[in-house]
């Protein structure tokens, strides 16, 4: 069954890279109205989030996000279906602001950390971002997804540009990494369950936050610093690497980490307000903690 999967999502890319970018934002306006509108898949819990979290913007203007984001998150699956055609052309519908800020990080010698979220086309302009980086290498770190749909994945990321790092016990990885003056890069967005997270605040609602960051960034004293992405109108796209973020030390350790994992959440936040349309609000973010949370 895995060969299977990774056979058809492989055929489907190949067909996928055919079309030219105006084909490929027609196709998914269809798909978003397809899967979104006339199948409803999770069109429920974006309209509770986008509630909770814009509670200042009315009903119709709710709609009209909620529409945009559909047609964001299939367009984004179909970039990443597009990105060894980008990686082809050397990525030549992403530019990249703030380049300076991580050679200033990388400058310090302990390797770089990366704060990310499912903002823009994250992967592609993961991908991207990488490349602009050669030959210093760079990884992402992911929660490996079933059998062949992981193979077809990994092997994109890998064409891209994009080194992976499996987040079931990922720090002795990530430590390495570093050590070899690398950029390692975690996605701060999600639902972090039981002790892999710390409670924050995120749109004003409690939230639980990963606490992985603020654990490798106190170990190791390497710097951190944020990207964000964003589509532009006319369908190139945006990276910013932003300066980095100081480590700011508490009276203690559990405070520490629960501080700088709510100060990430709030990059990520200010870069999702800037393009709300753009953001994964299909995830169930809010979710309370399984059982108390133990920083590692």
């Amino acid at each position: 069954m895995g060969g299977l999967a990774n056979l058809l999502l492989s055929s489907i890319s190949r067909l996928v890279m055919l079309l030219s970018e105006r084909a490929t934002r027609r196709l998914a306006r269809g798909l978003a109205w397809l899967i979104f509108g006339l199948f409803g898949y999770r069109r429920a819990v974006i309209a509770q989030n986008l509630e909770a979290s814009f509670p200042e913007l009315g009903l119709a203007e709710r709609r009209t996000l909620s529409r945009q984001v559909g047609q964001h998150l299939v367009l984004t699956f179909l970039e990443f279906l597009r990105i060894p055609r980008y990686a082809a052309r050397n990525f030549d519908n992403v530019e990249c602001l703030g380049l300076e800020h991580y050679e200033a990080a990388f400058a310090k010698g302990k390797g770089v950390l990366c704060l990310a979220g499912h903002l823009g086309s994250f992967e592609m302009t993961a991908a991207a971002v990488a490349r602009l980086l050669r030959p210093n290498k760079s990884w992402l770190i992911v929660k490996p997804l079933p059998g062949g749909v992981d193979r077809f994945v990994v092997s994109v990321r890998r064409r891209g540009g994009t080194d992976v790092i499996p987040a079931k016990g990922a720090l002795k990885s990530v430590f390495w990494a570093l050590k070899r003056q690398e950029l390692v890069a975690f996605v701060l967005d999600q639902h972090a369950p039981g002790d892999t997270g710390v409670p924050v605040q995120f749109f004003g609602r409690a939230a639980q936050g990963l606490v992985a960051l603020a654990v490798v960034a106190e170990r190791t004293g390497a710097p951190v610093i944020a990207a964000s992405a964003h589509r532009r109108p006319d369908g190139t796209h945006l990276l910013v690497l932003h300066p980095e973020i100081p480590f700011e030390a508490q009276a203690d350790r559990a405070q520490t980490l629960q501080q700088m994992t709510q100060v990430y959440t709030r990059v990520i936040e200010r870069a999702i307000r800037a393009h709300p349309e753009q953001w994964f609000w299909s995830h169930r973010r809010w979710k309370p903690a399984l059982r108390p949370s133990k920083p590692a």
